[in-house]
């Protein structure tokens, strides 16, 4: 089952708001959230297990304490997982990456809210060279580059890390062999580049690259090692305080560490949470 609570953060102090149920059925593949600031709603979205898995998603209202969800609607008329979210501000809408069951390639469809409900596009196709392996590793990450004005789609397939600028072009960022790596991509507004981290796929050493955009034409920097120790489930945010990127990722099945990152470079390196 799915289920979603708010949370009130603030002086170091955290309160839970009424948990509430979202999905009643057998349990969601990999729900995610966005925000979109116009509508002052969020969305979100997971594979409905009591629906064939289907791409499905709902409004989330938040009033004090106390979240409210929308009608399901269906984004995807076949099994997803490994979905991702952005919102695009250029659009005024929320993006929805996903691997279809069926076909095995990275889709997208767009969605408009309207009150408590979305209203979605039919999904596009926007890699067919590459055929990814639904349900194996498969990494989807997405940001919105404000500069570039263009989605940014980071994903990880069985020859390397790749990037895409909207629904056009594809750059190798790294390549191997085989495997999958960790992968996601994040915006810094303050240098106004856009970065994706990644475990790169022979050592799973953590590595990154800074996106250069120019229309659907993306060109990587070097890449740069931050961790010379495998890691997996890599996230990032930036941090506007900080005006850094920070990432949390595993170090090995009981550690957390943590690091920030600006152009290329890590600093503070420090470990967190579980030890």
């Amino acid at each position: 089952q799915l289920y979603m609570r708010t949370a009130l953060v603030g002086s170091g102090t955290w309160s839970n708001g009424t948990e509430v149920t979202l999905s009643a059925g057998n349990y969601p593949y990999q729900a995610v959230l966005v925000y979109d600031p116009v509508a002052q709603k969020s969305l979100v979205a997971y594979g409905d297990q009591s629906n064939n898995q289907y791409g499905t998603a709902k409004v989330l209202t938040i009033s004090g304490g106390n979240v409210s969800a929308g009608t399901d609607v269906v984004y995807s008329s076949e099994a997803t997982q490994n979905d991702s979210a952005v919102y695009a501000a250029n659009a005024g809408a929320c993006v929805i990456a996903c691997i279809p069951q069926s076909s095995s390639v990275l889709k997208s469809a767009v969605g408009v809210i309207s009150g408590t409900s979305v209203t979605f596009s039919t999904p596009v196709t926007f890699n067919t060279t590459t055929p990814r392996s639904w349900g194996n590793g498969a990494v989807t990450a997405l940001a919105y580059d404000a500069t570039a004005e263009r989605v940014i789609y980071a994903n990880s397939q069985a020859d390397g890390c790749y990037a895409y600028a909207g629904l056009v072009a594809r750059t190798s960022i790294t390549s191997a062999a085989s495997g999958t790596g960790a992968t996601t991509v994040v915006y810094n507004s303050t240098t106004k580049v856009t970065s994706v981290l990644f475990a790169q796929n022979s050592t799973s050493y953590l590595e990154s690259t800074d996106l250069a955009i120019s229309g659907s034409v993306i060109t990587p920097s070097a890449i740069t090692t931050l961790s010379n120790t495998p890691v997996e489930a890599i996230t990032a945010v930036y941090n506007s305080s900080l005006q850094k990127v920070v990432s949390v990722f595993r170090q090995s099945s009981t550690l957390l560490k943590a690091l920030t990152y600006v152009n290329g470079s890590s600093t503070n390196t420090s470990f967190i949470g579980i030890t």
